[in-house]
């Protein structure tokens, strides 16, 4: 977090990824399970208003080979 807001590294991770060729096969969002608030950590967030992550992504790409067709696989990768 900055400046009391979320800074999403995951997408950035993905984009980094993306721009270098690579296509998105899975998004995978993963409970973290041990991740308890505790009554240091609840203080802190109503102190300082803002919400405990409880999950993160987890990614999947494949390098498409040299002469695949990739035009199918539009919606998975670089689109900017």
């Amino acid at each position: 977090r900055r400046n009391k807001h979320f800074v999403p590294i995951a997408y950035r991770v993905m984009q980094a990824f993306l721009e270098e060729g690579f296509i998105l096969k899975e998004d995978i969002i993963k409970h973290q399970w041990q991740c308890k608030t505790t009554p240091f950590w609840a203080e802190k967030s109503k102190k300082f208003n803002f919400l405990l992550l409880m999950h993160e992504h987890l990614f999947v790409f494949r390098k498409p080979e040299k002469d695949e067709k990739v035009s199918g696989f539009k919606e998975s990768a670089k689109w900017w």
